[in-house]
């Protein structure tokens, strides 16, 4: 029996965003070339994004 700490997922949510044509198409290609889903690059990108510039402390929130 392994024993420690469980890390728990955060609940996700629903969050709309209007993005011109090209960009959609683009991240999609991106997702099926990856074989991830839509919202998993989308995640990862903007959690690269706002770690970038995030001071000690935020990263990897």
């Amino acid at each position: 029996m392994a024993t420690g700490r469980l890390e728990v997922p955060e609940t996700n949510v629903v969050f709309t965003v209007k993005l011109p044509g090209s960009l959609a198409g683009q991240v999609r290609a991106h997702a099926r070339g990856t074989d991830a889903t839509l919202s998993a690059v989308v995640a990862r990108a903007l959690a690269e994004f706002l770690d970038r510039d995030a001071p000690e402390g935020r990263a990897g929130w």
